[in-house]
């Protein structure tokens, strides 16, 4: 059977630890047959023997995901880590998309014995480092809440940190910096509470770090990083009591709070230094519009992907450095491209932005200003194509979108003056 998954996606498959019954190298095809044989099953419901092969099935996925899912701590390095984030991840969204995971209260989805996979899915994408995955997983938590307040604020958490909604996550924290662990379930629901509280302003405090903004205060222990919030989650959430007589002992454990306090350590581990509110300015920028173009940005893109880093690592960003950029859909082309584009407006050059017809003209031109909004530095995004009332010939914006063909009337007057022109992007 063929993969469905791309060239890249299946290398990372590879790299997950092998286990018992499962062989790294061809676990692509068998995810893909997996989630086959299970959309088949599911249009065969109620046939003979369809529902417990569906059943049979779904218990070896989902023994397959727990084990990876728990292998993620104890990978020795970073790419077994992310491959077995990933795997865990990918056979968790298989299940939720044929419709048989498990379906529990959205007061169960964080208990104190165990969080669900519904959570679990986007932060091990996130630990993969595979964040348009983890943005998918996450849908599934859009406007789950509970009559809880800080579990809830957990809950929503974790989806706007899978889609990337930081200024969210921030908004939330002001909004609720009041509210404590309640006292209505007793003192095991009120540590239960206390416990993902804490991973809440954790995470909070992470986000502020990626956007370079201020922590908001919450009524939470604040931490010098976010990964000791999270240790001390680990710390809190496990205890050996002594018993009364030889040997006797018992361990008190909050397994839930716990294990999403060691998936959210990774997580930080992933995004600590990821944030593009954080990069320095590229040669020859004013420093004062480019940190106010980041921080714009930021709002809606907060974070470099790991597409982004070799050629940001490589210099792309620098004035005179050239590059064809060759990534899938979705996969931040757009990001580079304007990062590139700040960089040259930041340093007073103009940029020329060519599409191949009209329609895209007006497309681009509305996308760039919003992305380039007038209030930061003056900027212009312009497509006026009526080059022929101009008798003193052409002034350029300071993003130009236009076609080649306008490109070469306008190179085509006597007194075109392009000198100021820094960037010549192609689409």
């Amino acid at each position: 059977i063929r993969s469905m998954f791309d060239a890249a996606t299946s290398a990372l498959i590879r790299q997950a630890p092998a286990i018992r019954g499962v062989d790294p190298a061809v676990l692509p095809q068998d995810l893909t047959r997996a989630y086959a044989e299970l959309v088949a099953l599911r249009l065969r419901e109620g046939e003979p023997g369809a529902d417990g092969a569906r059943e049979l099935r779904h218990d070896q996925l989902l023994k397959m995901a727990a084990v990876y899912e728990a292998l993620v701590d104890a990978a020795n390095n970073l790419a077994d880590r992310r491959g077995a984030a990933f795997v865990a991840g990918t056979a968790y969204q298989i299940l939720g998309r044929v419709g048989i995971m498990e379906e529990v209260a959205n007061e169960d989805l964080l208990s104190a014995a165990a969080i669900h996979p519904d959570i679990a899915a986007p932060l091990l994408f996130l630990i993969a480092g595979q964040s348009p995955d983890a943005r998918e997983a996450g849908r599934r938590l859009r406007g789950v809440r509970t009559d809880t307040v800080l579990i809830s604020a957990m809950l929503e958490t974790v989806a706007d940190l899978a889609a990337e909604n930081f200024e969210e996550i921030l908004a939330r924290a002001l909004r609720l910096r009041e509210f404590g662990p309640t006292a209505a379930g007793g003192f095991s629901d009120q540590a239960t509470q206390a416990l993902y509280g804490l991973c809440w302003s954790g995470v909070i405090q992470m986000v502020a770090g990626v956007l370079a903004r201020p922590i908001p205060a919450t009524l939470f222990q604040q931490f010098d990083t976010p990964e000791e919030a999270f240790r001390r989650v680990e710390a809190l959430a496990i205890e050996d009591l002594q018993m009364p007589g030889d040997g006797g002992q018992l361990v008190s454990t909050y397994a839930g709070p716990r294990h999403l306090a060691r998936l959210l350590r990774h997580v930080a581990g992933r995004l600590v230094g990821t944030g593009l509110a954080n990069l320095p300015a590229p040669t020859g920028a004013a420093e004062a519009t480019w940190r106010q173009w980041l921080r714009h940005r930021a709002k809606t893109k907060p974070v470099i992907w790991p597409n982004h880093r070799p050629a940001i690592e490589l210099g792309i960003l620098q004035p005179g450095v050239s590059a064809v950029l060759v990534l899938p859909t979705g996969a931040g082309k757009t990001t580079l491209s304007e990062l590139k584009i700040a960089a040259a407006v930041s340093s007073g050059k103009k940029v020329v932005f060519l599409v191949p017809t009209l329609a895209l003209v007006d497309q681009l031109r509305d996308d760039l200003a919003a992305s380039f909004p007038t209030d930061i530095g003056g900027i212009v995004v312009s497509a006026d194509g009526d080059l022929a009332v101009l008798a003193q010939g052409p002034e350029l914006s300071a993003i130009e979108v236009m076609t080649p063909e306008r490109f070469l009337a306008l190179l085509s007057f006597e007194n075109a003056d392009v000198s100021d022109v820094g960037l010549i992007v192609f689409d």
